[in-house]
């Protein structure tokens, strides 16, 4: 009886420890981040495929996990596709975000200024 009780007494704790939130990591979204904000302008590489969603903005290599309510580009019938754009966003502080946690941070796409072909990996000079 005295063992059950400690086995009883440590499935409580495992049970609140998980339903704290405590060390659950980033949060669910950019909005509960960065309530009230202000969005910011960026260019650079939209791009979706296979579970992925990401931006790529100009002078980086990094790659941000993106979110938006309609549809930022055209897809081929397999619903993939690259774009140059132009957009404005929330951007997530550095944390684990998208597919499987693999992008470093999240950005909420809230306008979309400009859309163009993207034929080269690098951005045009000109804006």
């Amino acid at each position: 009886m005295h063992r059950f009780r400690h086995v009883l007494v440590c499935l409580v704790l495992v049970a609140s420890g998980c339903a704290s939130g405590a060390g659950a990591g980033p949060v669910a979204s950019v909005a509960e981040a960065k309530q009230g904000s202000p969005t910011e302008r960026f260019s650079g590489f939209y791009e979706v495929g296979w579970e992925k969603e990401a931006f790529r903005p100009c002078g980086t290599q990094e790659e941000w996990w993106s979110w938006s309510t309609g549809k930022i580009i055209e897809e081929d019938p397999r619903g993939w596709g690259r774009a140059f754009v132009v957009l404005e966003g929330e951007v997530s502080p550095p944390g684990s975000y998208g597919h499987l946690g693999q992008y470093r941070r999240e950005i909420v796409i809230t306008r979309v200024i400009e859309v163009r072909a993207a034929p080269g990996a690098e951005c045009p000079l000109s804006l």
